[in-house]
C-alpha cells in the first residue's frame, strides 16, 4: 500500500500489528497514533523483545485495518516531539500518564520505507 499522506485514517483503530526482525519475523499487536505523515507506536519497556528488534532492525511492516505498509522505525529522541506524541497516546487511549515512561519506555516514529 502507498504510505498515507494523513494518518487520521487510523484514529478509530485501537490496535495495529507490527512485524519486526526481517531475519526471523516477529509480530506484535500494539497501540498506535498518527500525526500527519508519521505513525507512532509505543513500547512500555525498552527491553521488550519487539522494541529491541526495532533498535537492531528498523525495517518493519505495519498492518492497519488489514492494509500493509512498509516502514522504517526511528526512536523518538527529541523532547518536544516525545511529549507531544506521549500526550496523543494518553488522549487516544484514555490512560493515566506513566511517570516512568520517559526513562523506561520508548516511542517509535514510523515513516515510509525508502
Amino acid at each position: 500500500m502507498p504510505w498515507p499522506t494523513n494518518w487520521s485514517i487510523a484514529e478509530e483503530c485501537e490496535n495495529v500489528l507490527l512485524e519486526t526482525n526481517p531475519t526471523s519475523p516477529y509480530s506484535v499487536t500494539v497501540w498506535g497514533v498518527g500525526d500527519q505523515q508519521k505513525f507512532y507506536v509505543a513500547a512500555g519497556e525498552r527491553d521488550n523483545r519487539w522494541a529491541q528488534y526495532l533498535e537492531k532492525y528498523p525495517e518493519v511492516t505495519l498492518s492497519v485495518d488489514g492494509k500493509l505498509y512498509a516502514a522504517q522505525a526511528q526512536r523518538v529522541q527529541e523532547s518536544a516531539e516525545f511529549e507531544q506524541i506521549r500526550q496523543a497516546f494518553v488522549a487516544k487511549y484514555d490512560i493515566d500518564p506513566d511517570p516512568d515512561f520517559k526513562t523506561e519506555g520508548a516511542l517509535y516514529r514510523l515513516v515510509a520505507a525508502q
